[in-house]
């Protein structure tokens, strides 16, 4: 990222936006660069009362109420794969998981943990007491002793 637009919120959306646009067609045939630089610009027009009527909205977290565990991928245990990975969940008002995008981490056990939050439900993110889509942003640890799992939420983004 060359540039931020000073809000922490608004450049993890734009790059969760980047990230989660992959893969790209493939280049043509003709292109022989050895990288290829990509100039992105995101707009976000705030209505004048979005900001002064934030400060005063109660807002109420997603409370996760089912949940799947992740299963450990094959092809990851047997390449001896482990380490982090970082998810962008979107939650509709209705509490189901809309998208799931990795941010970060091996694509393998990204997809693995992917395909286990699209199953997961939550009691919807609320603002003044009006269910609102929300987005959590998710760590899964894999490590290979004893196959091992664990989830934390990071981050709670409410999408008005």
């Amino acid at each position: 990222m060359a540039t931020s637009s000073g809000d922490l919120a608004l450049d993890k959306a734009a790059w969760a936006s980047i990230t989660g646009s992959t893969p790209f067609p493939p280049l043509p045939a003709a292109f022989t660069g050895d990288h290829l630089a990509l100039r992105l610009h995101f707009t976000y027009n705030p209505s004048p009362t979005t900001t002064s009527a934030k400060a005063a909205s109660q807002i109420v977290e997603p409370r996760l109420i089912s949940q799947e565990s992740v299963a450990y991928p094959k092809k990851a245990r047997k390449d001896r794969i482990e380490g982090t990975v970082q998810l962008a969940a979107t939650i509709n008002a209705d509490g189901k998981v809309t998208q799931v995008v990795t941010t970060s981490g091996n694509l393998i056990l990204g997809e693995a943990a992917s395909s286990c939050v699209r199953k997961w439900r939550f009691e919807p993110s609320q603002v003044d007491g009006k269910p609102v889509a929300s987005q959590i942003q998710v760590e899964f640890e894999f490590h290979l002793d004893g196959n091992r799992v664990t989830a934390r939420t990071l981050e709670t983004l409410s999408l008005r």
